[in-house]
């Protein structure tokens, strides 16, 4: 066991792969202010992504800058993030907070893990 190193490993984020499903689901800000989006619902770990232009530009600039996930899309180039965001999603009856990372540019509106 290596002691006193730190490995970065990019996580893979693979759209619509057997596992993948896309669904609509409710997203914002707040339970108040939830609009309907195409979403892709992954099985597999990684974090919650949503394209920084499925949100109004109020919310947006409460994203908070930190440590930011190394990710990388299927060609192997970095994803360029802008912060991290806790968004409410309901999927049929169900409403939950989630921290979402938000992307400048993904494929999909968002991406949420299962």
């Amino acid at each position: 066991m290596e002691t006193g190193l730190i490995r970065k490993h990019p996580d893979a984020v693979c759209l619509m792969a057997r596992r993948n499903f896309k669904v609509y689901a409710f997203v914002g800000p707040a339970r108040h202010r939830l609009a309907r989006k195409l979403v892709v619902l992954g099985t597999g770990a990684g974090p919650n992504l949503i394209r920084a232009t499925e949100l109004p530009a109020e919310v947006r600039r409460n994203a908070t800058a930190g440590p930011l996930p190394d990710i990388r899309d299927a060609n192997g180039r970095p994803l360029r993030m802008s912060g991290t965001l806790r968004l409410s999603v309901q999927l049929g009856n169900r409403l939950v907070l989630i921290d979402n990372t938000v992307c400048n540019q993904l494929a999909a509106p968002a991406i949420f893990r299962g």
